[in-house]
């Protein structure tokens, strides 16, 4: 922690004093100062605190942890009052390495914008981007075992240290509730951050190369080399709407110079007979690349496109169309 930041540092571990849950403990590296000598009378026994500047902090930090998981939070950032609560919650009823919740900002005028609600865990994203952000818990003893984390890598340590613990572990679960406020960061240093993605993808030993992601700050894109020709299956949603589908369609046909593909179509309670009529005249002419699978839900995009996956062979990739 620095100087600079003990304005917003009083907020920080009030959010903490104040949790439903009352078992924690915080662990601070920072030169003492009022506010922290304060904190300190009031939970001598929750809040430790070192001043060590020969390590990186977050390793000081972790060095004087008892508990069994480890969040972490920044000195300008807030929890919500049930944040622990909720992790505690997840950890009793799952056996888990790793939380992750969603999260939004808050602005100088105290007040909460820009909600960000995450998906469920991916591997790959993690590799483009801290998605999983904050709140983030990790269990202790497997943090310690990769090693903690590498000062050098400056802003981006926790990025490395999660690429580095999750991959240890898939025992990974999202809490789909914002449980913490973040105050908004300057950009990540883009030489650092292409050399940290570039050490993770040589260590998956697949040919991975990564490249800045221009149209999203903070983000980068993944380039892996195709093996072979695989299966690209082409997920397509739809309901009637013949016509449109069978431009669709003769566009994947006569476009795509990629010869491996098949076409998998959702179909959405469709009841015209143009419609059958277009679903019979393709699987004569494309035979087992063309399947129909019917499901009569209401209309959500993405559980169709999910519903399309369950056709797949597990290690098919796919385009949702």
């Amino acid at each position: 922690m620095l100087d600079k930041e003990t304005p917003y540092l009083s907020h920080c571990l009030n959010s903490v004093v104040t949790q439903i849950y009352p078992q924690w403990e915080i662990c601070i590296v920072a030169a003492d100062n009022t506010v922290l000598k304060e904190y300190r009378r009031r939970f001598p026994n929750q809040i430790k605190l070192a001043d060590n500047q020969t390590s990186t902090p977050y390793n000081t930090a972790l060095a004087m942890v008892t508990g069994e998981y480890v969040a972490l939070i920044e000195p300008f950032d807030l929890l919500t009052k049930d944040a622990l609560l909720e992790i505690a919650k997840w950890i009793n009823q799952s056996s888990v390495d790793m939380l992750y919740s969603d999260e939004d900002q808050v602005n100088e005028g105290g007040l909460f914008d820009a909600p960000y609600f995450k998906p469920d865990w991916s591997a790959e994203m993690l590799k483009g981007q801290l998605y999983t952000g904050q709140l983030s818990v990790y269990r202790t003893h497997l943090l310690k075992k990769i090693g903690g984390f590498r000062r050098e890598l400056q802003a981006l340590q926790i990025w490395d240290m999660a690429l580095r613990f999750t991959a240890q572990t898939q025992r990974i679960q999202h809490i789909p509730k914002i449980l913490y406020h973040k105050r908004r960061q300057p950009p990540l240093s883009s030489t650092l951050r292409l050399k940290m993605l570039q050490a993770a993808l040589d260590r998956e030993g697949q040919g991975g190369r990564v490249t800045l992601n221009t149209t999203a700050p903070n983000t980068c894109l993944l380039h892996y080399p195709v093996q072979g020709e695989p299966l690209v299956s082409i997920i397509i949603p739809t309901k009637d709407m013949a016509d449109t589908l069978a431009q669709n369609i003769e566009a994947i046909r006569t476009i795509t110079s990629y010869p491996h593909w098949e076409i998998i179509i959702v179909d959405n309670g469709s009841t015209e007979a143009a419609t059958f009529a277009l679903f019979e005249k393709y699987q004569a002419e494309l035979g087992t690349n063309f399947t129909v699978s019917r499901h009569d839900i209401p209309f959500n995009f993405s559980k169709l496109v999910n519903q399309g996956v369950k056709v797949l062979d597990k290690e098919t990739p796919y385009l949702s169309h």
